[in-house]
């Protein structure tokens, strides 16, 4: 096994699906490509506040830059003005998710892995795993199969589903249900 993929979104499923892949690299000495798909989709209610809450200042930051380009800037950065604008939130998820792509990386480096690409991905998160597959060729693929909703849809939920097709083994990593 030469190359290990995993897809990330930042919730708990994906979060183990990265351990899942962080020990296949480190055992077989492989590569691990860090996946995470992002839309132009907003961000709506949780996922919304937790994307400002965790990366509120980047967001703040990509966004102002995109409002200069486009001549008006927010007066403040709320759920109805960054659903308004596709622009604005094609920006604050590329900067949610590559703050969360960040995270799996530090998060593979301290699990021992040596060799870590990070790969942004941009569409519909089951197709964007799947041609990644296609043009990557990892040995395998693994991925959480649940996600969280806004931050939810961008990897997880049917994705699972969607890249049990594609054409590597792929490992869905499932959650113990509570007790």
């Amino acid at each position: 096994m030469k190359k290990v993929a995993v897809g990330v979104d930042g919730s708990d499923s994906a979060n183990a699906a990265l351990g899942v892949a962080c020990d296949l690299a480190v055992k077989n000495g492989a590569q691990l490509f860090v996946c995470h798909a992002v839309t132009d989709e907003p961000f709506r209610g949780n996922a919304f506040r937790f994307a400002v809450t965790e990366f509120g200042d980047k967001i703040a930051a990509r966004l102002r830059d995109v409002a200069l380009g486009s001549g008006h800037v927010p007066v403040e950065i709320t759920e109805d003005a960054i659903s308004a604008d596709r622009d604005w939130s094609a920006a604050m998820n590329g900067v949610v998710g590559e703050g969360l792509l960040e995270a799996a990386e530090a998060t593979a480096q301290r699990a021992g892995v040596t060799s870590i690409e990070r790969r942004l991905l941009t569409g519909s998160p089951g197709a964007q795993l799947v041609d990644f597959v296609i043009a990557e060729a990892p040995d395998v693929l693994v991925v959480g199969t649940r996600g969280l909703g806004g931050v939810e849809r961008l990897l997880m939920g049917s994705v699972s589903g969607h890249v049990a097709r594609a054409p590597c083994m792929v490992i869905t990593v499932k959650l113990a249900p509570p007790p």
